[in-house]
């Protein structure tokens, strides 16, 4: 897309934050090859406005509340609308990157970008070239480049996440119901894996490459008798008629939940805080 000659470029700005839109559509008002047609607070507004609007660029931000600037991005380009999204952001992980070029983003810059930079970046994207943040340009170069990482195993992962979540050793074995030293293994091939010498740098790997993020659940409890890890839960293990192999779950009259599962039976007999809440059913 390329505005015709004299006509300012119409700018859609989405951001959550007031004060960063201000800021931005302040500083595209004062340039007469601009015009802000637009602003939004998140994703949905987005797409609203520009329909509505018709912009030649959206300044798009990624973490928004409810629909999220990718989401979005990926909507706009199943609409067919020609908008050139430039993704302006905090945010310059492998997890945030690459998603939003594949979803269709024009360019990626960041928020510390000066002015100018800024400004020039707008004018390309709407000429239909692609802008990328230098850390971000070094970043997909150096993806390139990398061999392809090995896949941790669903296994791996879970105790990753644990490890993640602030757990030892000794309270990761006791949630997935293995031995000690097997969490140490997994550990040891979670580091040859991701090419790093130790938890911590396991961590903040996994979550630069999008193995974690922030909402990742935790791995279930899963199927014998465990008291007092998660504080106050009692289970009772029981024999079942159930056909191996069959899973069930029913309520009895008094609210409490049990499941069946491989002729086990699991069953809450209190509640039980978790994260400050309340529960008083099975979590397998």
């Amino acid at each position: 897309m390329s505005t015709p000659a004299g006509r300012p470029i119409r700018l859609l700005i989405a951001d959550d934050h007031p004060v960063v839109r201000d800021g931005l559509s302040g500083m595209f008002a004062a340039d007469p090859d601009f015009s802000v047609v637009g602003e939004a607070g998140d994703g949905s507004q987005a797409l609203r406005v520009a329909d509505a609007v018709r912009p030649d660029v959206i300044l798009m931000d990624l973490r928004m509340p409810g629909m999220d600037g990718l989401t979005a991005i990926a909507e706009l380009a199943r609409r067919g609308n020609p908008a050139r999204v430039l993704v302006l952001t905090t945010y310059d992980t492998d997890s945030y990157v690459l998603p939003a070029i594949e979803a269709g983003a024009t360019g990626y810059l960041l928020k510390d970008a000066p002015r100018d930079e800024l400004l020039r970046a707008v004018r390309a994207a709407a000429a239909g070239q692609s802008v990328l943040a230098p850390s971000v340009a070094t970043r997909l170069m150096n993806r390139v480049r990398e061999p392809s990482p090995e896949v941790l195993s669903q296994r791996e992962l879970e105790v990753l996440s644990l490890v993640a979540a602030g757990n030892t050793n000794r309270e990761t074995a006791a949630r997935l119901f293995i031995s000690e030293a097997t969490v140490k293994t997994h550990l040891l091939h979670i580091y040859a894996k991701l090419a790093v010498t130790d938890r911590a740098a396991a961590v903040a790997a996994a979550f630069n490459r999008g193995l974690l993020t922030t909402e990742k659940p935790e791995p279930r409890l899963a199927g014998v008798a465990y008291r007092a890890l998660m504080g106050g839960c009692v289970l009772a293990r029981t024999s079942s008629s159930s056909t191996p192999g069959a899973s069930s779950t029913r309520t009895s009259p008094s609210g409490v939940t049990s499941r069946t599962h491989r002729s086990v039976m699991i069953r809450w007999t209190t509640a039980f805080p978790v994260n400050g809440r309340e529960h008083s059913s099975t979590i397998l």
